[in-house]
């Protein structure tokens, strides 16, 4: 049995910057923001010492960042009925960004 392939993570240090010019998603707090992945409750993607790809961040304030990294820790509870508008969120700003830079 052939063990599956890890896929890749996109890294990009110039996205992370962009996110960081972004209001917080959460609560509107202007920025700059930190880059916050969020795994979206993906089981076995986010944990101790891993992260997801950079094409999942989200701008969050520290506060919110905090909270959800070390509080509100379920997807769900922190985004509650955001969380599908936080997903398209992410593909809009990767492709604003992508454009921008013209790679898109």
């Amino acid at each position: 049995m052939n063990p599956q392939p890890k896929p890749v993570k996109w890294r990009s240090a110039g996205y992370k910057s962009y996110i960081k010019t972004k209001p917080c998603r959460k609560c509107g707090k202007p920025g700059p923001s930190d880059p916050a992945h969020e795994s979206f409750g993906m089981k076995d993607i986010k944990g101790a010492g891993t992260k997801v790809s950079d094409s999942m961040l989200v701008p969050l304030c520290r506060e919110c960042h905090n909270m959800r990294d070390h509080h509100i820790t379920n997807a769900h509870t922190f985004w509650g009925n955001e969380l599908l508008f936080v997903a398209i969120g992410c593909i809009k700003w990767r492709d604003e960004y992508l454009i921008a830079k013209g790679m898109k």
